[in-house]
Order: C-alpha cells, then structure tokens, then sequence
C-alpha cells in the first residue's frame, strides 16, 4: 500500500488536544495519527510551508504514523519502518518552546542539540519502559551478545540455532546494554533500534523526526539490515504500548530542553556519557575521505574525538560506518 505526497498532505487527519490524546498534560499541544504516511518529517515540513500551515496555538505539533512508505535517515539515507514499529515527529518553533515550568524558552542558538536530545530521550525512555533489563555503558561487565548463536533447549539438551535471549526464563535473561552511535542512533547490544532525523525549516520551524524499532520484527527486515538493527520485541519478548513509550519520551525530551536554556551543551554533554565507542578504533566518512582513528568520546559541543596519529581531531559532520 502506498500514498503520494500530495493525497497525504490534501487529506490530513484531524487533530486533537495533547490532553485528549495523552489525557495528561505535555509539552505537545497537538496530535495528528495517521495509519500512513510517506514520511512524518516530510509531512511535516510541507504543513509548516504550505497552505495555511500551522496556527502557533497548535505548536509544538505531534505527527505519529503507524506506517511510512519512504521513511528518512540522516544524509539522505532511508529509514526501514517494519509492520508494528514506532515512527514520529515533533515540529515546534525554537524560539517559543514550552518548558515544564510553563515560560516559553528561546532555543534557537541549541538547534544543533536537538538530536541529541532525542536520542537521550530515546534511550532513557528505553530504560524505564524495561527496568533490571536495559543497562548502561558503565555498568556493562560482559561483552554483549545480541543473539547468542548456539543455545541449550535446557529441557531437552539440544542445541537451537539464532535463539534470542527472552529464550531463557525469568530471572535467567541476558542483560541488554544500551549506547549511543554518534551521533544519535541508539542502540542495543550494538544494534541499531531507533535513530534521529532534525531539519531546521527556518528561524521559528524545527522538525525532530524519531524511528524506534518496537513491535516490530528484525526477520521482517531487508537483509542487509539483519545484522545491524534490532527491535525491542525482539530482545525482550515483550510489546510496547506506543502511546506510554511516547508520554515517557516527551518527559525526558522536555527536560533536556528545559536543560538546554541553562547550558546550550547540555545534551550532548548527558549523551557523551552512553557512547560506547570509547577506546575502540573506528572507520569515519567525512565527505570523500575515509580515515580510522580510536574513538575518544563525545566533546561537550557534540563533536566527536577521534585520535589519529597521537592527535585528537573534533569531527562536526561525518557517518561513523562501525
């Protein structure tokens, strides 16, 4: 099933109050649900640029789709959105963000934070919704095994190939380590389950796209992503209510934000602390050249220290490809 651009954008759903769909109060104002969508950034920006666009009382904006049929990644890559996985965008002005207190912040010089933002919301949110499951990068003391690849059928002794850790029973499961890959793809057991896309659309529009793999499933997947994405279905045998996860990641993303008003590097300064690349050597594209260097962590302004040759360089704008 498929929909153009213009049959999405010439037939919106209705939108309804944050309190009404949330039935809580958050920083969103509205929501739109769509069953299907192209792209909810790209949805997005054309209703902030086109026709009436958005009166500001609507703004921040909540656009969720249960289905995209050309999903976005960073540097124009495609974003693979399986039958029961999350995909949503949050469009709001930068200089009149609302903040827990109820002041309006003026975020424009942070623009550069919001994805890492998102993605420390992401990854907390993950954390909460599965407690004594998901651990952090300091507290990980085994090397993590996405899917072990023999495992023992404890009743009957044999050997069952590619079984994932929710094999095992309560109390016996593998621990899920959490990390950031800068600079804002979260993963779990070193697989990608959920990535960031923010377009700044001009001085008063910004559109923070999120795709989180949940209920979805890794087998559904293209094969050339089989390897390197997960789900959370998958790892914890168990579904996620899309609307709780959602309530959870407007708390801790509007909390960065409220942060951000303080110090315009607090989120990746939060974010450095789950990379979990540090000390490793990794392969970098930064435009036509491809360098290796070991990875020294995140810089309080978002860059990422890469050590080549007893020198550490800050890379602003590049695709770390392991």
């Amino acid at each position: 099933m498929s929909t153009s651009s213009r049959e999405t954008f010439s037939q919106p759903v209705r939108r309804v109050s944050s309190l009404d769909y949330f039935g809580l109060p958050t920083f969103i104002r509205t929501v739109e649900h769509h069953p299907i969508l192209d792209s909810t950034n790209t949805y997005l920006k054309r209703i902030f640029t086109e026709g009436p666009g958005i009166p500001p009382g609507e703004i921040p904006i909540l656009v969720i789709a249960d289905q995209q049929t050309a999903g976005r990644g960073r540097e124009g890559r495609s974003w693979w959105t399986g039958p029961g996985s999350l995909a949503f965008s949050v469009g709001f002005d930068p200089t009149q963000v609302p903040s827990t207190a109820g002041k309006l912040l003026d975020l424009r010089s942070c623009c550069s934070q919001f994805g890492f933002a998102a993605s420390w919301a992401v990854a907390a949110t993950v954390r909460e919704m599965f407690p004594g499951r998901v651990i952090y990068p300091w507290e990980n003391k085994i090397t993590p095994q996405p899917y072990p690849e023999r495992i023992t059928d404890r009743s009957t002794g044999l050997l069952m190939p590619d079984t994932p850790p929710a094999a095992f029973g309560p109390g016996e499961s593998f621990p899920i380590l959490l990390s950031i890959k800068w600079p804002n793809d979260v993963l779990l057991n070193n697989r990608k389950v959920a990535g960031i896309l923010v377009e700044v659309i001009r001085e008063n529009g910004v559109v923070v796209g999120v795709g989180v793999n949940t209920n979805c499933s890794i087998e559904d997947a293209p094969p050339e992503l089989r390897q390197r994405a997960t789900t959370l279905r998958d790892l914890t045998g168990q579904t996620c209510d899309h609307r709780h996860f959602l309530t959870v990641w407007m708390k801790h993303f509007s909390e960065v934000l409220d942060r951000l008003a303080e110090d315009p590097t607090a989120a990746s300064q939060q974010i450095s602390s789950l990379c979990g690349h540090v000390g490793q050597i990794l392969t970098v594209q930064c435009g036509a050249r491809t360098i290796s260097g070991i990875c020294r962590g995140i810089s309080p302004d978002g860059a990422l220290l890469l050590e080549m040759d007893g020198q550490v360089h800050h890379l602003y704008s590049a695709h770390v490809q392991c």
